[in-house]
């Protein structure tokens, strides 16, 4: 299988630390660097089932929800699939980084990365607004700065509590990195959002004259 998915890094990057269930990957990356990266349920189990049959991670160990033994039809298909939770007597399944799964992540790691091609439904919203919509422009500023002052100071708080644990540990410096990118983007973001503002209100105050 050739891993150019870009959902098979950040699970091989997290099984390096300890098994996981999807669950808990799923929770691990909105607790870490969900601020810049994202997966949903839909990714993370298919891609669970894809790494498993190219034999880049292993089941560790199995349980149920509600402590239930699964039975011979719940064990069957493993190796094309990821069991979900939630379902009453449901395999969860903890998967752990074989040595080929951790020598992919490390190819992975040392090549340069690729560049993103960005899709930015405000900006294009606003290309257009300055035009037909200048007062709408405004309202979507503004609720732009509402939630970059929301994720500002939650990303705050995290790089306080980062501080505080993580002194000292190996983990810091990329961790630590990335959450500085957070805030600092977001901080450049309320600064664009003052920009735009002046600039779309000198359109507004025109027209209104």
């Amino acid at each position: 299988m050739a891993l150019a998915r870009r959902t098979s890094f950040p699970l091989l990057g997290l099984l390096a630390g300890r098994p996981m269930s999807g669950y808990d990957l799923k929770q691990a990356i909105q607790a870490t660097f969900g601020h810049f990266w994202t997966e949903s349920f839909g990714q993370i189990y298919p891609e669970l089932g894809r790494l498993a049959e190219a034999g880049m991670i292993t089941i560790a160990r199995s349980s149920t929800v509600e402590g239930r033994v699964p039975g011979p039809a719940a064990s069957a298909g493993r190796s094309r699939r990821a069991a979900r939770p939630g379902r009453r007597g449901a395999p969860r399944l903890v998967y752990e980084l074989t040595d080929a799964g951790r020598a992919c992540l490390d190819d992975w790691l040392m090549a340069p990365a690729r560049s993103q091609v960005r899709r930015d439904e405000l900006l294009l919203k606003l290309y257009f607004a300055g035009q037909r919509a200048p007062a709408v422009g405004l309202e979507h500023i503004a609720r732009q700065r509402v939630e970059l002052s929301r994720r500002l100071a939650l990303l705050t708080r995290v790089e306080s509590r980062l501080r505080q644990v993580l002194e000292g540990s190996p983990e810091m410096i990329g961790w630590l990195a990335g959450v500085r990118h957070g805030v600092l983007m977001a901080e450049a973001g309320l600064r664009w959002c003052d920009e735009a503002e002046d600039l779309l209100a000198t359109v507004v105050s025109g027209s209104a004259s």
